[in-house]
């Protein structure tokens, strides 16, 4: 999920041109501000059904009052200095700071632990990626490339978290347990892909 994200962040202008058309242009920066706010918080939807599991719903609802408050409190700083734009910021910040209490609570229950290198790893190859499809879209820009520009942010996120050896057996292991038997042939596929000798 978080790389699909990833795309449409390093895609958002052609995106947005090829989905809605031209006239909805000018949000651009607004879909590329809240892509990569989404890239960062991607798993935060599972760690909230976790405190929910731990029966700790009054904590659940203190962060989502404190959520609404920053809300309300960015959106009134940013959206006059920055318009829509400011909104998208708002919105991330507010995503951003739901994740990171979550995490607080979590680790305060003994219910979670971060592999920060992995996490780093997949930062750097999703930035590598987001990076090259925008180089590559200043060279080559055209809305008909759009599965072409998804094809090679796969190809490169994919090598990048090979080479910085991000993905580990036992990550498999995990894929081949979620997907189950059925689709046993793609967390295959995955390890044979992802995993360096």
């Amino acid at each position: 999920m978080g790389n699909t994200i990833k795309v449409y962040l390093a895609t958002a202008k052609v995106a947005l041109t090829t989905f809605v058309g031209q006239a909805y242009v000018g949000g651009t920066d607004s879909l590329a501000i809240l892509s990569l706010f989404f890239a960062l918080t991607a798993f935060g939807s599972v760690l909230g059904t976790m405190l929910v599991a731990l029966s700790e719903t009054r904590m659940v609802m203190w962060i989502t009052v404190a959520s609404v408050l920053l809300a309300v409190a960015s959106e009134y700083a940013l959206l006059p200095l920055m318009g829509i734009t400011g909104a998208s910021l708002a919105r991330g910040l507010v995503m951003v700071a739901s994740l990171a209490l979550t995490i607080i609570a979590l680790r305060r229950k003994n219910a979670v632990s971060i592999d920060l290198t992995t996490l780093w790893k997949t930062l750097v190859a999703g930035g590598l990626m987001a990076g090259i499809l925008v180089l590559v879209q200043m060279v080559f820009y055209s809305s008909f490339l759009l599965p072409a520009y998804v094809v090679l942010g796969l190809v490169v996120y994919l090598a990048a978290l090979r080479l910085l050896k991000a993905v580990r057996e036992h990550d498999v292991e995990l894929i081949h347990k979620y997907l189950g038997t059925r689709l046993g042939f793609a967390s295959k596929l995955l390890g044979a892909i992802l995993v360096a000798e």
